[in-house]
């Protein structure tokens, strides 16, 4: 069923060597479409559907009408009978996939009436997906690239910008676009163009190497700091936009031995796709895997400040030690020197991140002052010195507690719950025993919104 449509120059061939096009045929007397398929080629129709025996129109048309909504992402196949999951939200899946879908409803198929479908053999020409679709995105964090997996296509040339009497999606060369304006809930528009509205006032990254299945690129350090939507367009047509989500999580960190004090604010920014998505319309989520790993992001840094003194007195050698803490400073995360380390493995069903691992090591520093006092029998100050050393400031903080395991959890907003964790307390020999000196640390985090989290009606959960 090629259709035609409207080119700069007037109506022009849906079928185009450039084109994806499917071909649906209901065969009488004829065993099979092999007589058909070196006409249909010549024409470039690619793909090609035809049933070996005949069937009721109205099964045809019911077929090509699911074919297409599938193709589109309209998802809008619920019947009087079967229920379509909607959770997470269809999409256009490819050809493969959704006639193997159709086929395992009932919907054609059947040994009465069997299905041949004879794909494109050159790989050049071969377009499994109507639209550019999917499936999802990662960061890597410590070189800011970002890949996204899915059904992209060649990069087809763009119609020239000069052309207004197309769509402005038509007008773009092919991108991968990002932005941050609200979508609005999703429409189900048959024979769109797009599976989402383009995203308005967004920008190109750029240039990805672009692969049929994978698009990969460097970010800008500004690029999607805060979160955002990552959309592919290609050959006039726009993708499915999927959120990157974005925390900012203030984590306050003291630690004390007696009235020392050392204070942080360990500030985490993560940022991930966290929505849901399936390679086929009846398939598991997020492709059955259970978990996935969150790191901090290049954003995140450490803010800090020390204060405080102890004194011990020894009475056999007549002398007081005194220390003091001081100083404050921060450190930020900068590409190949990572101050704040952050990771944890998100369970999706649970939505808890376990195995958390916190860390800070980058030039942070306070001043210890040793101050050494020794004293006369009758008291009388003898002496005075003075030691100053320049102390790091670090943390490493995972595994077991005072409290159980370091954890975060979610809810089912994607909101960070508040929660907390003692580290077991270690011996300190800051000063001589006795009484025994103790290192304790408390982190504390509060509960925490997410930017641009992912929506039932928009994206997946």
């Amino acid at each position: 069923m090629p259709a035609r449509r409207s080119g700069p120059s007037g109506p022009t061939p849906a079928c185009g060597a450039s084109h994806g096009c499917i071909g649906i045929f209901n065969l009488t007397g004829a065993p099979s479409l092999s007589g058909w398929v070196s006409a249909l080629r010549r024409a470039n129709l690619r793909h090609i559907l035809g049933w070996s025996s005949a069937v009721p129109w109205q099964r045809l048309l019911g077929f090509a009408d699911d074919l297409i909504q599938l193709n589109l992402a309209t998802n809008n196949l619920d019947g009087a009978v079967v229920r379509q999951k909607s959770e997470p939200r269809l999409r256009a899946y490819g050809m493969g996939e959704t006639i193997s879908h159709l086929i395992g409803r009932g919907i054609t198929g059947a040994a009465s009436s069997p299905l041949d479908y004879l794909q494109e053999q050159q790989a050049a020409l071969y377009v499994n997906a109507l639209l550019p679709t999917i499936d999802y995105v990662t960061i890597k964090e410590h070189a800011l690239e970002i890949e996204l997996v899915g059904q992209f296509g060649r990069a087809a040339a763009g119609v020239a910008a000069s052309t207004p009497s197309l769509p402005a999606t038509a007008r773009l060369e092919p991108e991968l676009r990002i932005g941050t304006s609200d979508m609005g809930r999703f429409e189900e528009p048959l024979l769109a163009r797009a599976a989402e509205p383009l995203l308005a006032g967004g920008q190109a990254l750029a240039s990805p190497l672009w692969q049929g299945g994978l698009l990969q690129t460097t970010l800008r350090p500004g690029e999607l700091e805060r979160g955002g939507y990552v959309q592919v367009v290609n050959g006039g047509r726009s993708s499915n936009a999927v959120p990157i989500t974005h925390w900012e999580i203030p984590i306050q960190v003291v630690r004390t031995i007696d009235e020392l004090t050392l204070t942080m604010t360990v500030t985490v920014r993560l940022r991930a796709d966290v929505h849901g998505w399936r390679l086929e319309p009846n398939a598991f989520p997020r492709g059955g895997a259970p978990l996935n790993v969150l790191t901090g992001s290049v954003h995140s840094r450490a803010d800090y400040s020390a204060s405080g003194s102890i004194s011990r007195s020894d009475s056999g050698t007549r002398t007081r030690t005194t220390i003091s803490w001081s100083g404050s400073g921060g450190m930020g995360n900068q590409i190949g020197a990572f101050a704040v380390n952050f990771s944890g493995t998100v369970f999706w069903d649970s939505r808890r991140l376990e195995m958390v691992q916190i860390g800070v090591a980058g030039g942070g520093a306070y001043t210890q002052l040793t101050v050494t006092e020794q004293f006369d029998v009758n008291g009388a100050l003898l002496r005075r010195t003075e030691e100053s050393t320049t102390q790091p400031v670090s943390l490493s903080a995972f595994g077991a507690g005072m409290s159980g395991m370091l954890e975060m959890a979610f809810d089912d907003r994607w909101h960070l719950l508040a929660g907390g964790f003692d580290m077991l307390p270690v011996d300190s020999d800051i000063l001589p025993a006795p009484p025994q000196r103790v290192v304790r640390t408390r982190l504390n985090w509060p509960q925490v919104a997410p930017d641009f989290p992912p929506r039932d009606d928009f994206g997946g959960t």
